[in-house]
């Protein structure tokens, strides 16, 4: 389950977009991948994503 928003996936998908990528983030991607290439891209999308909705407060337990 993903802990973010549209919103949150439109801010990464227009970073990768700009080819603006963060390489420690993708490459702990890469490892959840399992060695299977065609996952990495989905486990960074949501990894950013997830970091990009905690920084925003969005993940915040009240």
């Amino acid at each position: 389950m993903i802990k973010a928003n549209r919103f949150h996936i439109g801010i990464v998908v227009a970073e990768l977009k700009k080819e603006d990528v963060l390489p420690d983030l993708w490459a702990k991607a890469k490892d959840q991948s399992l060695g299977i290439d065609n996952l990495v891209l989905a486990k960074y999308l949501k990894l950013r994503a997830e970091m990009l909705a905690e920084e925003d407060g969005f993940l915040r337990k009240t």
